[in-house]
This record gives structure tokens, sequence and C-alpha cells, in this order.
């Protein structure tokens, strides 16, 4: 207003007008109204050009969505995808549409204001313009007006110089205001529709996944068709052999599912229980027997991978607990009231079991409990998960009595999940000790400069830190004593450490090579050692001698006892104790067998007091007539401190 009126202060009848600042305002509306005009159609146009965004946007939606609903019914995949697609460009439509509202409603009142004010602005500018410059004219010719007029004149000018003032003001905080205005709904637009995206991405991700599948099942089959090289299954192939060939300890399929499973699937409802999708397991099946690899966190179903560890156990030539062994784990269950032995004459057949067996078991065991302890959220307690599990457990070949068999099975299972925490810590114990006595014997194996190791009746080589068995050589052909003299020849145990049985013992009774009963008995009643036995018998009438040795419990000492002859055992088992703690106890067993005769049975009983004396230490004697009770449990039961009978007959 100061610079419009002049920098010296005058009366209100002696106003000097500033003609020049009042046009250069003038001129300033004038590209205030130029610029804001463009500014606005470029707005406008960008408006347009959204419109007809949206208007294609809607038509594609309409159309993928109609495409969903057409194809569904064929192609699940497909038709699921279009149609998360379909919706969700119909969603940005929409927001862009609100957004063009919102954006045409902002720039509605600045159009407006520049139609309506600028141009009443410039029009009442210019026409006080004119009269100011008539005044200025008519005193430079000393011509005066009326001293009303004059003070009219000064009251139009002072009025015309507000009115500049004010609509300048207004038109900088209406032109800003809008702008702001603008840019926060493209904020809010482009904000909204990143939330949009992120809501779907994951959705889309999972038909990225599965598209990926679909191409690699595609590759697979024209591979198939197009190849004649031999398939390299894995389903149904020997454990064994699936260890030589991954140079692993567990298969890699069940540590992948195992560790997709902990990280993905444990609070899942019903896992282990829900089916799996049927064409995706043998999609998958077909994948890893190419020798391909599966990445299970793309598997979107977590049932459809709990199934396709089932099928792998199922599909294994012998489970995992042995066709040999189910029998005795039957009657580890049906023999005993009491769960403790149960469970003890179990253990005692899985240490039994090849540490391959062993180990696949416990790792599988270990996901049950992770798998039960979160039975709060997917309701599947160890009891839930027996049945489901069992029958890839353990299984037999006789399938007269199938579901009964199946049945019994699960009741093996079902106690071992439900003392999973005492069980676990037990087969921990158990695979270290068999892994030191296979680093031992790799040990003597290097020692003895040969690749061969003898143990439990078979021949082992070293391949990438395991003894996996193979083929006996012509070096080796059989397990002899001549084998043994090698291993004792060259052993480096320390004679002190060796039992005492010397034939010194003896009074009528000689002993064959006792440097190997020695050694024997050494390996098998070691500290470290949680079961075996060995048995010695006569030679002749006069002499014994090492038979036979091995490092199971009773069901396989039992296969060497001849019904022929009198023998005597000393054998390892472990009792289960309180809180799941299991100890050792070495029995000793007078062997008759029913086919000796009297006379020769009387006459050798006779030298049983020199042969315990031979054969000290031990805990327990007993007595043994028949094979037909000569169990593990029974052996328990004989063995107990309140036992009314020392025999097995």
């Amino acid at each position: 207003m100061m610079k419009l009126m002049g920098k010296k202060k005058k009366s209100k009848l002696d106003v000097g007008i500033d003609l020049d600042a009042l046009r250069n305002h003038v001129r300033l509306f004038d590209k205030y109204d130029v610029y804001t005009r463009e500014i606005l159609k470029l707005i406008q146009q960008q408006n347009d050009a959204a419109a007809a965004v949206i208007a294609n946007s809607t038509a594609l939606a309409s159309q993928l969505k109609s495409f969903s609903s057409t194809i569904s019914a064929d192609s699940l995949v497909l038709g699921g995808c279009t149609r998360v697609i379909g919706e969700h460009i119909q969603r940005l439509a929409e927001l862009q549409l609100r957004n063009c509202n919102q954006i045409s409603g902002a720039i509605f009142s600045l159009k407006s204001f520049i139609e309506n004010d600028l141009n009443d602005l410039k029009h009442f500018s210019r026409q006080q313009d004119s009269d100011v410059q008539l005044t200025r004219n008519l005193r430079r010719m000393t011509i005066t007006k009326p001293k009303g007029e004059q003070e009219n004149l000064d009251a139009l000018y002072g009025g015309a110089c507000l009115k500049v003032v004010d609509t300048n003001e207004k038109s900088q905080f209406l032109v800003l205001e809008k702008l702001c205005e603008y840019i926060e709904e493209q904020h809010i637009y482009l904000k909204r529709s990143y939330e949009l995206s992120n809501d779907v991405l994951p959705e889309i991700q999972r038909y990225k996944e599965q598209a990926k599948r679909l191409k690699e099942r595609y590759n697979v089959e024209i591979e198939d068709r197009n190849s004649s090289a031999p398939k390299q299954s894995l389903f149904g192939l020997p454990l064994q052999k699936i260890l030589a060939r991954e140079k692993t300890k567990v298969p890699t399929i069940v540590t992948d599912i195992i560790e997709h499973l902990e990280n993905h699937a444990l609070e899942v409802e019903g896992i282990f229980r829900i089916p799996g999708d049927q064409k995706e397991i043998e999609y998958i099946k077909k994948i890893l027997d190419r020798g391909h690899t599966i990445d299970f966190s793309t598997v979107r179903d977590p049932h459809t991978v709990c199934a396709v560890l089932k099928l792998f156990l199922r599909q294994l030539p012998e489970p995992v607990f042995l066709f040999k062994n189910f029998n005795p784990l039957i009657d580890a269950i049906s023999r005993n009231a009491d769960e403790s032995l149960q469970l003890a004459a179990i253990i005692n057949i899985i240490n039994d079991l090849p540490l391959a067996n062993i180990r696949l078991f416990y790792v599988i065991l270990q996901l049950c409990h992770k798998v039960a302890h979160h039975s709060d959220i997917n309701r599947m307690t160890s009891k839930n998960l027996a049945p489901l599990i069992g029958p890839n457990l353990i299984y037999t070949n006789d399938t007269t009595n199938l579901l009964v068999d199946i049945t019994s099975g699960t009741r093996v299972v079902n106690l071992l999940f439900a003392n999973s925490e005492s069980v676990i810590p037990l087969l921990e114990e158990i695979i270290s000790i068999k892994e030191e006595n296979e680093v031992e014997n790799y040990e003597e194996i290097i020692e003895c400069n040969d690749e061969m190791s003898l143990r439990d009746g078979q021949i082992f080589s070293n391949a990438n830190d395991r003894l996996l068995p193979r083929s006996k050589s012509q070096k080796h052909n059989s397990v002899s004593k001549q084998s043994l003299n090698i291993a004792t020849s060259t052993s480096t145990v320390n004679a002190k450490s060796l039992p005492n049985y010397s034939a010194a013992k003896l009074s009528t009774l000689q002993l064959d090579n006792e440097q190997i009963l020695a050694t024997t008995a050494n390996e098998i009643l070691d500290r470290s050692s949680t079961s075996g036995w060995f048995i010695i018998g006569y030679k002749s009438s006069t002499t014994l001698e090492l038979q036979h040795s091995g490092k199971g419990s009773v069901n396989e000492l039992i296969q060497y006892l001849d019904d022929t002859q009198v023998q005597y055992a000393v054998i390892r088992i472990q009792e289960l104790a309180s809180k799941g703690f299991i100890t050792p106890k070495d029995i000793f067993i007078a062997w008759t067998g029913p086919s000796v005769p009297r006379i020769e049975a009387s006459k050798k009983r006779s030298h049983i007091a020199e042969i315990t004396q031979l054969l000290k230490p031990f805990h327990v004697e007993l007595s043994a007539l028949s094979k037909q009770n000569f169990t593990l449990e029974i052996v328990i039961d004989r063995a107990g401190p309140l036992s009314g009978s020392h025999v097995i007959d």
C-alpha cells in the first residue's frame, strides 16, 4: 500500500498517486493469470488422461474376472490368478477415480477465482489507471477540481489500492493452497496404491511360484519324453544306497522337509492328518526321482509336504524298524504290562538297528515331538500323530492280518512318541556310542593298512565319514577265526584293560586262545557299550572256545544258540531306570539245548562253577532251556532282584 501511495506521507486531500506501481501490479496479475491458467490446463489434461486410463482399467478388470469365471473349472491356478489380478486392477481404478474427483474439486475453486476475481481486478485496475491519469493531466494544467470531487478521486484511488493488495494476497494463498492439495491427493493415491499392491503381492508371488512349478513340470515331462537315460530313482531305493549316493547321514529329502515343517508348519491345524494334493505329491515324487531338487518353501500346502515325507518312508524297501523286528516289537508291548519294561525292550531293539535307521527315526521323532508341543494350536498330540506316522515306520511284509498289524505297530510308535522327552536323549546316546565305535573301527582299519573292517558279522568300508556295508572280497571270504586273529595281532588295546579271562582260573577245563576271548569281551563289555554278547562252547569235551559274538541284543543272541549243545553266554542289556535313564546289566546265561542228551547235559552242568569263575564279573546268573520264551522281556524279568525264578524254560 505504501509503495502504491508513495513513500512521503500525505494528507487525504493531497494524495501522491504512483501510477507506475499500479501498472506493475496489473502486469503481475497478468502473469498470474497466464501461468495459473496454463497450470490448470495441464492438470485438467492429466485428469482427462487418467479418466481414459480408468476406463481402460475398468474394462480390463471386467475382462479378467470374466475370463477367470470361465476357466476356473479347467485351470484352478490360472483362474484364481486372473481373478486376483482383475480385482486388484478394479480397486486401483476406483482409487484413481477418487483421486481425479478430488483434484477436479480442488482446481475448480482456483479456476473460478481466475475467471472472476482476477478478471474483475484487471478491469478495475485499468479503469482506475484512466481516472488517475486524467487527474494528473489536470494538475499539470493547474486546473483544480472542486474539493469534493478531489476527495472522491482520492477515496476511489485508495479503494483501488486496497483491492489490489487484497486480491494479490488472496491469489497467492489460494494458488499455494490448491497446489498443495493437489500434491497431497497425489500422495494419498500413490500411498494407497502401494498398500493395495502390498496386500495382493504375497498372493501374486504364490501364483508366480506355482507358474514356476508348472514350467518345471512341463520341462520334466518333455525331458522324460525325449530322454532315453534310465531314471535316477529316490523313492523305493534302499536307505543305505541313498546315503551312499548323497554322502549324508540322513536323506536330504527328509532333512529338507523337516526343516521346512519346523519353520513354517508346526502350528498348522491337522498337520500330518489332512491329506495333501495328490497331483502335487506325484509331481514332487517325479521331480525327485529324476534327480532334481525341490524347494519345499514353494509348496503352498504344508499337508502336501507331510504326505511326501510319509510316502518316502512307506516306499523304503524295508521299514525303518526292519521287517525282522516287527514281531519282537509287538511282543515287547503284548508280553509286558509295565510300560517301563515295554519301553526298555523297545529301546534294546532300536539299539540293534543299523545306525542309519536309528538316525532317521531320531530326526522323525524330534519333529513329531515339536509338533505335539504345539498341540494346543495344531490339535495334533503324540497320540494323534502315532497312527499317522507309525504305519510308515513299523509294518510287516505279511499282509494276512494287515489291520491288526497296523494297530499293533501304532501302539509301539505311540509309546515312543508319548515318552519322547526321555527317548530322544537315549537315542542321542546310542547314536553317539555307535558313531564312536565306527570311528574306532576305522582307525583300526587304517592301522591294519586295510580298507575292510569287521563288525556285526559284516564287512564295512569307509566312505565320507561313514562305514557302509559292501560285498565281501576274495581276501575276506567270511567272518573267521583268522579274521579275529588279524584284529587281535594289530590291536593297540592295553592288555591291562582286558578282562582277566585266564585259563589259570580253570581246573578241569582248558581254554582255546584266551587272548581272542579277552579282546572280544573287552570290546563288548566296554563302558561305552550299550549292548553286545558273546558265546563260548565246547571245542572238545574238556576244551572251551569262543564261538560267536555280536553287538545286538537277545533276539540276535538266540539265533546262535544251538539246540544240540551246551553253551555259555554273557550278554549286556539296558534297563530303563527312573527319570528316563538306562543302566547296563551284564547277565551270564547257561544254555542247555533241548536236544542235548541228559547224561551229557548233567556232566557239562558240573562245569558251571568253573565257567562262572572264568567269566566273572557279571550281575546276574540265569539258566535257559528253551528258545520259546527266550525274549528280552523275560530276560529282564528273570534278572530282576525280586524274580522268583532264574530259569528260562
